[in-house]
């Protein structure tokens, strides 16, 4: 197999974006608004997809040169060779059967328009699947394994066409193949059904997949005949299996599997360290049962030492595990902020990479929803100042999730906690957010003004500060919102706060007269 494809797949697995469909989790000491809590995960990944075609192989030895040479003659993808293709696949030659599936895998490999439709409809799976159990011909197992790969790597209907086909039961035998190629290629091709959402990784996972997975990653474990690349495939693999949600495991799956990626996320190649990273971070965002799985194996010291690399390719992964840790019960952000992530959470919200501010801004919107105790060590910690920059930085994702921090604060903080976000800015940081024109984050911001008004004593001063930083006339004009709810906390606002008060100095003017004219 071609040891120059590195990565089995062309682009990392998905980055960290948009804030998903979450169910808040009310704080226990008091009221939290509809809108804050803790949040299971920062983007919207209802249907995520992850596969690709195995391309590129070096000549072989044992003369495929003249397949190259046939393959030349039939430039062209016209339905009659590809019926001559599966009519060979069928055949009861054993070398036109080689040729023809290596023929076919060629062709499937291309990097642009590979013929997966048309060799779909010319029937290819019919002799494909009895070619994948030619046990005495592991070339040509290989071969068949490598092209149903590439067909799996189409749209979910190809895909479909795959698993419909039977194939899954197929290529899980092949994992316990004697033969290293056909238990990668086969992973690979078990890799891709997975990959394409929920239903197929469910009947992957169906077909038995797990415990050959787990027996490849610990045959390399003990430094035996497995190879690098074969891991790196398992590790995206699994990935791939966890990444999508709705994950069902029996206990005893959900704790091999966790033991399976300690040792993966230890492994001596960096590319199995980033995606075991990756299906750590997605087996911590099914629940806090996963959560406590993770913990209970000891990764959480190996999550943060990679918090703190240099490198953004692990940073990611750790940070979106270590963020839904702390995103679940307070016993487990508990167990988080003792393994140092906060001082951390401080160096990454200056990361150049803004996706990474913006992911540490959600984690910390996650701790600030968690108890009183937590809320101060992020106060210990001067990240409200970080927060507060952020914000001030204009970059509306990152805005958002560190309102929610903000905002979270105002909600479960007490009385000292809030006059510390106020020193750090926080007014001024939220009034900025009432200019943005997504709804729903002006609407958190909005939450947290109300919510620092309700606790400070000086509410006058939380009144100059929110008008010499121009919020007055931003809640005149959100309260003509066409959102109700924007418009009805803007309007309340203004009417509690500010229709009904003077300036200070009129104020003290007339009071002044007042007092003149009694004497």
């Amino acid at each position: 197999m071609c040891e120059s494809v590195s990565r089995p797949y062309a682009t990392p697995l998905p980055g960290i974006g948009q804030r998903s469909h979450l169910t808040p989790t009310p704080l226990p000491q008091r009221g939290i608004p509809p809108t804050s809590g803790k949040r299971r995960t920062s983007d919207d990944r209802a249907e995520s997809y992850d596969k690709r075609p195995m391309t590129g192989r070096p000549v072989e030895e044992g003369g495929s040169e003249a397949d190259d040479e046939e393959e030349d003659i039939d430039k062209k993808d016209s339905p009659e060779v590809l019926k001559n293709i599966v009519k060979g696949l069928g055949s009861h030659s054993s070398s036109r059967q080689l040729s023809c599936a290596t023929k076919a895998r060629k062709m499937l490999s291309r990097d642009s328009n590979p013929p997966i439709e048309d060799f779909l409809e010319a029937g290819i799976l019919t002799p494909l699947l009895p070619l994948m159990q030619e046990n005495d011909n592991p070339k040509l197992q290989f071969e068949a394994t490598w092209a149903l790969t590439n067909i799996a790597s189409g749209n979910s209907k190809q895909t479909a066409a795959v698993v419909e086909s039977g194939s899954i039961p197929i290529l899980v035998k092949l994992l316990e193949s004697s033969e290293g190629e056909v238990r990668e290629q086969a992973a690979w091709a078990l890799g891709n059904i997975a990959g394409d959402g929920p239903k197929s990784r469910d009947a992957v996972l169906l077909g038995g997949i797990l415990q050959p997975l787990i027996n490849i990653i610990e045959a390399g474990e003990q430094e035996g005949p497995t190879k690098v690349s074969t891991i790196r495939v398992v590790a995206w693999v699994l990935a791939n299996i966890f990444r999508n949600k709705n994950l069902t495991l029996t206990p005893e799956e959900l704790k091999e599997s966790i033991a399976a990626l300690k040792v993966l996320v230890n492994y001596r190649d960096e590319e199995v360290n980033v995606d075991a990273l990756w299906a750590l971070s997605y087996l911590s965002e099914q629940g806090d049962e996963e959560i406590e799985g993770v913990l209970r194996e000891d990764l959480l010291p190996v999550i943060v030492r990679h918090l703190g690399s240099d490198r953004s390719q692990m940073i990611v992964p750790a940070l979106r595990a270590s963020g839904n840790i702390v995103s679940g019960n307070d016993l487990q952000t508990e167990a988080a902020l003792a393994a140092g992530v906060l001082p951390l959470y401080k160096q990454l919200l200056r990361n150049t990479r803004r996706n990474i501010r913006k992911e540490t801004a959600w984690a910390l919107s996650n701790v600030t929803a968690g108890t009183k105790r937590q809320i101060q060590q992020v106060v210990d910690e001067d990240l409200l100042l970080d927060l507060v920059r952020v914000i001030k930085e204009g970059f509306l994702d990152v805005q958002k999730e560190a309102t929610w921090a903000l905002s979270n604060l105002t909600s479960g903080g007490t009385p000292s906690q809030i006059e510390a976000l106020v020193a750090a800015g926080g007014v001024e940081a939220l009034v900025t957010v009432l200019g943005v024109f997504e709804t729903s984050v002006v609407t958190v911001a909005l939450e947290g003004l109300d919510n620092i008004l309700a606790e400070c004593g000086d509410k006058q001063a939380i009144v100059h500060r929110i008008a010499e930083a121009g919020g007055k006339e931003k809640l005149e004009i959100l309260q003509r919102n066409t959102d109700e709810t924007v418009s009805g906390k803007a309007k309340g606002l203004l009417e509690m706060h500010f229709d009904n008060t003077r300036d200070n100095s009129d104020v003290s003017d007339n009071e002044s007269q007042a007092d003149t004219l009694d004497n």
